[in-house]
């Protein structure tokens, strides 16, 4: 995702910060939203304080529950962004495996 951000930021003419890290390394891909939301919650810090007048804009790849970006950009408000937009490349609905799953497991006729 840097590399979209970074190709972003020069094409709108926009600074770009890395100061939110990701500090662990849970993987988010087949987790609950339950787990999702745990893993998230304790994922991200900010190195020093946002700045207040600025907009900041998340990009993701792909939002399935929203934990990773909700969590993300409560850590930039918690340093004291005040707007925080998000962008993401996809969304896939919660539940589209599940349903994937079921199907697939009904038609072994």
């Amino acid at each position: 995702m840097l590399l979209i951000a970074q190709r972003f930021g020069r094409l709108r003419r926009l600074p770009l910060d890395t100061s939110l890290r990701r500090i662990t390394n849970t993987k988010q891909r087949s987790a609950s939203a339950k787990q999702r939301a745990i893993n998230a919650k304790a994922a991200f810090a900010y190195q020093g304080m946002a700045d207040p007048e600025a907009i900041y804009l998340l990009v993701d790849d792909v939002i399935t529950t929203g934990a990773t970006v909700r969590y993300a950009a409560k850590t930039l408000l918690d340093a004291g962004a005040t707007e925080v937009w998000v962008a993401s490349i996809s969304h896939q609905p919660q539940d589209a495996d599940e349903k994937k799953t079921k199907k697939v497991s009904t038609n072994r006729g």
